[in-house]
């Protein structure tokens, strides 16, 4: 029971981790929105930013969403607090018409991006990405973004991965902290929902494991025959357990001390001669 106790606390927090992680720490692209809602054009520089995550030093990289297309952006990156990097997008055209789905994933320096354990990295949520002068999407939004030329294709180096890894400004828009304490308040709701529920699915499982001990040992009572299984204690009929001896009459619970019954004289006659 100490064993299902544990794991049930350690779902617990898990859940509840995930879904305060769920605000994520991404702000652009932006964490709070879903996939695909953001696009940029390539060729445009996109100053990528997050807030502190978990973890150590990592490196940024951009993934297609489908095809195998992986490329490292910087490298040596901590994490483990707020910070912002410059990044130029530089994806060919021939990738774009294979997938023009990408995303960003932060993963521990010196590995490489492996597209089967991407659910193990901190990544963005994914946008569209369109060709230099095209249009983008009638149904995502632009971030903030200007157009440079495409000269800059090599991706940053270590150490320029290191020196733009700087921390945010505290210059957030009005609007945004409003919808950020929206969204914080709809998520603690969430969680306390959760744990309430997990806290009546446990006093379910006390009160089941109670209710069987119970039945349990009445079981192994009546099974040793303590107690007949019909809950009534048979009585041999004619009532009174008596026993009979000669000579002497008792009965069960009779605290009268057993009397002898004195014996018969016998007449003894004598035949006189004559």
């Amino acid at each position: 029971m100490a064993v299902r106790h544990n794991l049930t606390i350690t779902f617990v927090f898990s859940l509840l981790s995930v879904v305060l992680g769920q605000e994520s720490a991404w702000l652009t692209p932006d964490g709070s929105q879903p996939n695909y809602t953001t696009a940029f054009s390539n060729a445009d520089l996109v100053t990528v930013s997050w807030n502190a995550m978990t973890g150590g030093p990592s490196d940024l990289w951009i993934s297609a969403v489908d095809s195998n297309y992986a490329t490292r952006l910087g490298s040596n990156i901590d994490i483990t607090r707020a910070g912002t990097y410059p990044w130029t997008i530089t994806v060919g055209d021939e990738e774009i018409d294979i997938d023009d789905r990408f995303l960003l994933a932060f993963i521990p320096t010196g590995t490489s991006y492996k597209k089967e354990a991407s659910t193990q990295y901190d990544t963005s949520p994914a946008f569209i990405l369109v060709k230099q002068g095209e249009p983008l999407p009638s149904n995502t939004s632009a971030t903030s973004t200007s157009s440079t030329p495409s000269s800059t294709s090599s991706p940053t180096s270590d150490s320029t991965s290191e020196s733009s890894a700087i921390p945010t400004e505290d210059s957030s828009d009005p609007s945004d902290d409003s919808s950020s304490s929206l969204s914080g308040g709809l998520i603690a709701a969430i969680a306390i929902g959760v744990l309430l529920a997990v806290v009546l699915i446990l006093g379910l499982l006390l009160w089941g494991l109670k209710l069987r001990r119970k039945v349990k040992a009445a079981n192994n009572i009546r099974s040793s025959g303590i107690i007949p299984v019909s809950g009534v204690i048979p009585v041999r009929p004619g009532g009174g357990n008596e026993k009979r001896i000669s000579g002497v009459h008792e009965t069960n619970g009779d605290q009268v001390q057993p009397v002898e019954l004195p014996a018969r004289r016998k007449t003894v006659y004598h035949e006189m001669s004559g």
